[in-house]
């Protein structure tokens, strides 16, 4: 009879000391960022990789530009003629804004959310009529990588590398 009640009492204890310990109580790494302070910087870019291009020459299939002898660097021509209009560089700000240039002019500003959940980033330009940008967006150590999730921005994977750890204000 004893035993049982010892039991008892020390179920009830350790499910009141259970009760009290919140995820507040829980130490935290020290060295875990969120997304949003992981991505705040200047990024520039490396490299487009168009999916569709990669995905036809894989096949062996060649369109009206490309004929005759199929070229392992007409991937590359294909991204750097791109990279030329495109978003070189792109800074993320701590407070939630963005700027994006190519190599010689300021192209857009906004605002940019991430979702930590969805791996997501939106780009909300500053510019009249602009339409918001969804990203699949992934980062590891110095390297961003953006993959567009509408019809549009689908087939590019746009590579950046870090240029500068945190952009201010």
């Amino acid at each position: 009879m004893k035993i049982t009640v010892l039991l008892l009492f020390s179920l009830v204890l350790s499910f009141a000391v259970a009760q009290t310990t919140t995820t507040k109580d829980i130490p935290k790494n020290k060295n875990y960022q969120t997304l949003t302070e992981r991505i705040s910087g200047e990024w520039k870019l490396d490299r487009i990789v168009d999916a569709e291009e990669k995905h036809n020459s894989q096949k062996g299939e060649r369109n009206e530009k490309n004929k005759g002898p199929k070229n392992p660097n007409d991937i590359d021509e294909v991204n750097s003629n791109q990279s030329t209009i495109s978003m070189q560089v792109i800074e993320f700000r701590d407070d939630a804004r963005y700027k994006m240039n190519n190599s010689t002019t300021a192209l857009d500003s906004g605002n940019y959310t991430l979702n930590e959940r969805n791996k997501s980033l939106v780009l909300e330009s500053d510019l009249a009529g602009g339409k918001p940008i969804e990203w699949d967006v992934t980062l590891k150590e110095h390297t961003l990588t953006l993959v567009g999730r509408e019809t549009a921005t689908k087939r590019y994977k746009f590579i950046y590398s870090r240029t500068k750890q945190k952009a201010v204000k």
